[in-house]
């Protein structure tokens, strides 16, 4: 989702056992922004903790140890704009299952 709130990619279903980190190796998302990326300023996605190790993504701080003020603001505010996302794939879910 872009930050104008517009879905700017939809790939091909999967299995609803399958994880999305696993999404993101099977689509070959890496390559994909290596590629694009090339020359340019790179961008991040925005993840929860599983993705935390995949290439170009930025997930909360895991709360394993006290964050700072900062890391917990940070974490809120990426916490915000998955709200958004997420609500962006449940009206997506929605008019797919209309159009059935």
């Amino acid at each position: 989702m872009t930050p104008d709130d517009m879905i700017a990619s939809c790939m091909e279903p999967f299995e609803g056992r399958l994880n999305d980190v696993n999404m993101f190796v099977l689509t070959e998302m890496k390559q994909r922004f290596q590629e694009l990326y090339q020359g340019r300023t790179p961008l991040f996605l925005h993840g929860d903790s599983p993705y935390d190790s995949c290439y170009r993504v930025i997930a909360p701080y895991k709360r394993t140890h006290p964050l700072t003020r900062e890391q917990i603001s940070f974490s809120a505010a990426l916490s915000s704009d998955r709200t958004s996302v997420e609500q962006a794939f449940g009206c997506v879910t929605q008019l797919w299952r209309a159009n059935s």
